[in-house]
């Protein structure tokens, strides 16, 4: 398998796991904005809530959040990834037309 394709293979594997950390932590947040109360992980159909379990909400909650910013971090460190690939290739060819145009001109120049 060739760079490119295993770039391709961890850029689409950071990027969806990222994304479904977002939308796993991003959903339960919003189920407790606007019912009140967080669903577990653990336990299908099952809620909490702050006034009756304080500490398996703030530990669920602590979790939503991990998910979501580990989501965010996620996305950005693949578009990170692939921005600087890009650039890297930007910058070869960049360096590579320099090279090219000077040699040249160096050898317009001594043939004067």
């Amino acid at each position: 398998m060739g760079t490119r394709m295993s770039f391709l293979k961890a850029f689409l594997i950071l990027a969806g796991s990222g994304v479904a950390f977002i939308s796993v932590g991003g959903h339960n947040l919003h189920e407790w904005y606007e019912t009140g109360q967080m669903p577990l992980h653990h336990g299908f159909n099952r809620t909490v809530s702050y006034a009756t379990d304080p500490f398996s909400f703030m530990y669920e909650f602590g979790g939503n959040i991990f998910l979501v910013s580990m989501g965010i971090a996620a996305v950005f460190g693949a578009m990170l990834g692939w921005l600087l690939r890009v650039s890297a290739k930007l910058v070869r060819f960049k360096f590579r037309f320099w090279s090219f145009a000077t040699s040249r001109a160096a050898a317009i120049s001594a043939a004067l």
